[in-house]
């Protein structure tokens, strides 16, 4: 969840909040497919299984995503005006 929400966050920087959400929503969708026939006791195609890892703290995924909040953190564009009245 942490990756898929830094994700998120990046996505809505880059392209704006629309793909973002876009992006988010599919993820989800998918997510529930896979749960779905999980639960259905279908077996999971191996594309549908790398998907759902997504969903998972992994050991990879973790500095994974706190590079992305990195990134999105000197990404983010500067607000001049703000910096001025704390200076101020």
């Amino acid at each position: 969840m942490l990756f898929l929400s830094a994700l998120a966050l990046f996505l809505s920087l880059l392209f704006g909040p629309t793909p973002a959400t876009l992006v988010a929503l599919t993820l989800w969708g998918v997510r529930l497919v896979a749960y779905s026939s999980a639960a259905q006791g279908l077996a999971l195609s191996r594309e549908m299984k790398l998907l759902e890892s997504f969903w998972q703290s992994t050991p990879l995924l973790l500095p994974l995503a706190a590079l992305l909040l990195i990134v999105t953190v000197f990404y983010a564009p500067r607000q001049e005006k703000l910096s001025r009245e704390w200076s101020a």
